[in-house]
């Protein structure tokens, strides 16, 4: 019986959840759309994307 955990090196079922619940504690409202939600964890995770200053938690993507 093989381990469920290994294989999500990021992004883990678990992680997931874990970031889409403090969005949705953090905010006052709490109707957002799955596309809204998938584009605001891309944030958290990327935030330099918006603003320079900030450091994105997972490393930038290079082709």
């Amino acid at each position: 019986m093989s381990n469920t955990t290994d294989k999500y090196l990021f992004n883990s079922p678990l992680e997931v959840a874990l970031r889409l619940l403090v969005l949705l504690n953090r905010t006052e409202l709490n109707n957002f759309d799955l596309d809204r939600l998938v584009i605001f964890d891309y944030f958290i995770l990327h935030g330099n994307d918006i603003d320079k200053n900030q450091e994105s938690l997972h490393p930038p993507f290079t082709s």
